[in-house]
């Protein structure tokens, strides 16, 4: 197993692993099966992120496929490189990937157009995780050269890095103003982040967004027509993903 999220409400508990397969488990049950197994990857699954009824994974195959719960649909974004990383902006309009290629990129959820990317770290032998911070316009990423890399959203521009781990970085979290790293060294580490107001990171994401003259080197995943999931199983999973009222 390479990666777990909980589902929304925390009834469920997804699980991505070596075996191709995302698989969803149901925590109200004493059931030692999955309700429900993913298996359209054609290779291990890195990662897992979850955003409303929405079920994201990160695949070796290169491939990013997001999960459509409640439309029982699935459409693929290809990098063409080992992903990762995924997770989502605030406003679930951007994902956040890492590949293992030394590049992250912010991708446009519903085009799978490439916004930015962000590079200067080195990302080629581990699942290195990326993630925002809590306002949404600084990029945090770990290092395989045991930094701690920071980027600004929209300039794409490596702002700072930091030091301390004695291996490579491959956890950052965020909670609150804190952000928590851990490292191959074994270490974790607690750092006191100073964030910029909400308003001017929530004005920098909808600049980039809505900027139509974006350099050509920003390009375009390639991303394949939504294909329909089958049916039987969905109506329980949905159940599962159904937001409280």
């Amino acid at each position: 197993v390479n990666a777990l999220a909980f589902g929304p409400n925390q009834d469920v508990v997804l699980s991505g692993s070596n075996d191709k397969t995302v698989r969803i488990w149901d925590l109200r049950t004493r059931s030692r099966g999955s309700m429900q197994s993913l298996a359209e990857a054609t290779d291990s699954v890195l990662c897992v992120a979850v955003a409303g009824d929405e079920i994201v994974s990160g695949c070796t195959d290169g491939a990013i496929r997001r999960y459509d719960v409640r439309k029982g649909q699935l459409v693929v974004d290809s990098l063409l490189q080992p992903v990762g990383s995924v997770s989502f902006s605030k406003d679930r309009a951007c994902m956040l990937v890492s590949t293992l290629d030394h590049n992250i990129r912010l991708l446009e959820r519903d085009t799978g157009n490439i916004l930015a990317t962000y590079s200067g770290h080195v990302n080629k032998r581990f699942k290195v995780q990326s993630t925002l911070d809590p306002t949404d316009s600084v990029v945090i990423s770990g290092s395989e050269d045991n930094r701690i890399c920071m980027w600004d959203l929209v300039e794409a521009k490596l702002l700072c890095t930091l030091t301390g781990h004695g291996g490579p970085v491959l956890c950052a979290s965020f909670s609150g103003g804190t952000l928590v790293t851990a490292a191959g060294d074994g270490g974790v580490k607690v750092w006191t982040a100073e964030v910029v107001p909400a308003t001017r990171a929530q004005s920098m994401a909808a600049a980039l967004l809505a900027d139509s003259g974006l350099p050509a080197e920003f390009g375009r995943s390639s991303r394949r027509p939504a294909s329909a999931l089958p049916a039987t199983p969905l109506t329980r999973l949905a159940a599962a993903f159904q937001a409280p009222a």
